[in-house]
């Protein structure tokens, strides 16, 4: 976690009342190139405000950039519903035909039909031949051949018992074959997002938002204003609101680098990777597609 110690402001306003929204949204809306915003809590209010607001300023979304904590479920934090439903409207996912994987199940399946016809075919005529011994064995019951008969009858019984038993378990490996998964997940983020792992870390408590826009002036925003339903519209809050340059350069390049810390390391405290995100998010999705994600360190 990177610092900042003493940072002067210049040309600054403070604000405090209720429904500060209204006070940023123009903001938000006049952005012309980024939008970065450090908030410990978020809500789906606040997040799809942001989505439309990326949409209709057609801003890159790589230049959206969101941090905000886990704090939703201190026993099970990734996982909570509140946070799944949050972590939906951030992420996109679309399933695809793996079209390989497709003909290699097909291909199994028709090799699989192949083999239970000539089972089937082969019960048939064992069927058949067994019941041809068994009339033969009626009709040698009272006579010598009456003990003799009874062997090929039992040994066609077995080998129809063995037939049915094999084309039980074709069946069973059609079935199987049909349900392997042919889908594979396309995931992508609807804007550029991190989420910090409350577990053992410190709280990033403070809130900052940071925008550029069309006036040609950069805004700076500090406060207790969370980036929630509550913090922007039912709560009394307070933003300090400035447009000091030097001010603004020095809180967008701390929050860069703290945007980047940890990106690509494997035990950090920051959850990078998206496909293991998904698979949480996005569970019973998974499941209809019968696609299982292979975990891999985050």
């Amino acid at each position: 976690m990177n610092y900042i110690n003493d940072l002067n402001f210049n040309f600054s306003k403070v604000t405090i009342k209720k429904d500060l929204l209204t006070d940023i949204e123009n903001m938000l809306k006049n952005s012309k190139s980024y939008i970065y915003i450090n908030s410990p809590y978020i809500s789906i209010s606040t997040t799809e405000k942001l989505l439309n607001i990326l949409e209709k300023n057609k801003l890159d979304k790589e230049n959206v950039k969101l941090i905000f904590h886990d704090t939703y479920n201190t026993k099970n934090t990734v996982v909570d519903d509140n946070l799944k439903s949050i972590l939906k409207e951030l992420i996109d996912l679309e399933w695809k035909i793996d079209s390989e994987k497709e003909k290699e199940v097909n291909d199994k399946i028709e090799s699989k039909k192949a083999e239970k016809t000539i089972v089937i075919g082969k019960i048939k005529k064992t069927f058949a031949i067994l019941l041809m011994f068994l009339i033969f064995v009626f009709l040698s019951f009272y006579n010598q051949w009456f003990i003799i008969s009874t062997l090929p009858l039992f040994i066609s019984f077995i080998i129809l018992v063995k037939l049915i038993l094999k084309n039980t378990n074709i069946n069973k490996e059609i079935r199987k074959f049909g349900n392997e998964c042919i889908y594979y997940p396309v995931i992508s983020k609807k804007l550029n997002f991190k989420i910090i792992n409350s577990q053992n870390n410190p709280l990033h408590h403070f809130k900052l938002y940071l925008f550029d826009t069309n006036n040609n002036y950069p805004a700076s925003i500090l406060g207790s204003m969370n980036f929630t339903y509550n913090g922007t519209k039912e709560n009394f809050e307070s933003i300090i609101v400035s447009t000091d340059s030097n001010a603004h350069n020095t809180l967008k390049d701390f929050f860069e680098k703290n945007f980047e810390k940890n990106k690509n390391e494997k035990n950090s405290y920051v959850y990078h990777n998206l496909e293991w995100i998904a698979s949480l998010v996005f569970k019973d999705e998974y499941r209809q597609k019968n696609y299982i994600y292979k975990f891999k360190s985050i």
